[in-house]
């Protein structure tokens, strides 16, 4: 029985192990107003946790005197994809869309792997899965061990195909979000989901690393030690990726998100009502003539009653406040102006901004407070806006203006 023993590399799990442990307490204690969807990201960590174990336990040797844990360690491969595409769909608000029958199915396959790893355990010595393990196995253990490498060999495929399909859809939800942020919100904070994309990316990378290992099992009849070591590396820098956002940009796990998941369901209600006003306005039953007087409508009431200087104004609360459909709204700013809701919203506030701006100087209030009175979440948003429409920053302008007086 091999001796345990710790390396520079188990060392890295351990810290990893001990990352993953802390970044799941975090989720599961702040973040009040995401809660429901911190908790599924938790246990997403969870599983990251449970990996990073199985790298810890192979490579010091401590998995000699645990043989059992071997036969479930692909159990997580059926985990990632599900539990990920739950969180990427209770983010963006489509979560109420699942069923609590159609949520189980996805947890059909692992249910299907902990029964197999449980027969396998059942009709195995300790001894026999040691041999396996260890790969020192008898003439006989090698025939009484081929349902675990049969077992390990499908499980691995099983798991790939999972998680591709489970990586795909997520993706797919993801990018349809992030094309509607501009027709669905005045501001882009915690509606903004790169990060995500940036992580979902990363998945990606520890996908393909698993293929490459899976490949050199099944073609050099032996799991390649440096994929396997990057295989866990690339988990721990996907761990330390998300403590580094937890602490960079908080509001992500803890800010409200603006109702975004009651806007979606609202829009998504709204824009079922009829199937000729789905997705296309040349189906929809505006004309050009009540495109316009819709647009006309909104931008009085927009201006009269200063509903731009909500920071979190979104198209279906203008829909509610105006009487008029959310795809009606959004048509008539499409086609009445050269930009989407998040551009005509955030014109108004950009007007109010300038004027701000370019009151005397003695009177003047600081850049911080033009952004908040002008409408906008924060300083940095009221930045990146004011550059895109101006080229300018909020302070250059100023000083252009006390210039040419």
């Amino acid at each position: 029985m091999q001796t345990p023993t710790l390396s520079l590399f188990s060392i890295i799990l351990a810290v990893g192990i001990g990352q993953t442990i802390f970044l799941i307490l975090s989720l599961l204690t702040t973040g009040k107003n995401r809660r429901d969807a911190n908790s599924i990201l938790a246990i997403f960590m969870g599983i990251f946790a449970l990996e990073l174990c199985n790298g810890f336990l192979l490579e010091t040797g401590y998995i000699f005197q645990l043989p059992e844990w071997y036969l479930f360690e692909h159990i997580s491969d059926f985990l990632y994809g599900p539990v990920f595409y739950l969180y990427v769909a209770k983010i963006i608000g489509k979560s109420h869309s699942f069923s609590k029958a159609r949520s189980m199915l996805h947890l059909l396959p692992v249910a299907c792997v902990i029964v197999l790893a449980t027969a396998l355990l059942l009709n195995h010595s300790s001894s026999e899965i040691l041999s396996y393990i260890s790969e020192n196995e008898t003439e006989a253990e090698t025939k009484a061990t081929v349902w675990i490498d049969v077992a390990v060999f499908f499980q691995m495929l099983f798991g790939i195909i999972s998680m591709l399909w489970y990586l795909k859809n997520s993706y797919k939800l993801l990018d349809n979000h992030q094309k509607k942020i501009g027709d669905r919100y005045s501001f882009k904070e915690a509606v903004d989901l790169s990060w995500l994309r940036i992580f979902l990316f990363s998945l990606f990378i520890v996908f393909i690393v698993y293929v490459a290992t899976f490949m050199g099992l099944v073609f050099a009849d032996d799991e390649i030690k440096w994929g396997e070591q990057l295989l866990y590396l690339s988990l721990v820098f996907c761990v330390f990726y998300l403590a580094y956002k937890a602490i960079a940009q908080p509001q992500i796990f803890s800010e409200s998100d603006g109702n975004m998941m009651n806007d979606n369901k609202v829009t998504q209600k709204q824009e079922s009502e009829s199937e000729t006003e789905k997705t296309s306005y040349q189906n929809s039953a505006l004309t050009d003539e009540d495109s316009l007087m819709v647009f006309k409508a909104i931008k009085v009431q927009i201006t009269q009653e200063e509903l731009f200087l909500n920071p979190k104004l979104s198209l279906s609360n203008l829909a509610g406040t105006s009487g008029f459909k959310s795809h009606y709204i959004s048509q008539a700013i499409n086609q009445n102006t050269d930009g989407n809701f998040f551009d005509f919203i955030n014109s108004f506030r950009m007007k109010t901004a300038k004027d701000l701006l370019a009151v005397d100087k003695a009177t003047s209030v600081n850049i911080l407070d033009v952004a908040m009175n002008a409408g906008f979440n924060s300083k940095s948003s009221f930045y990146t806006v004011f550059k895109k429409y101006t080229n300018q920053t909020p302070t250059q302008f100023r000083k252009t203006c006390f210039q040419t007086r």
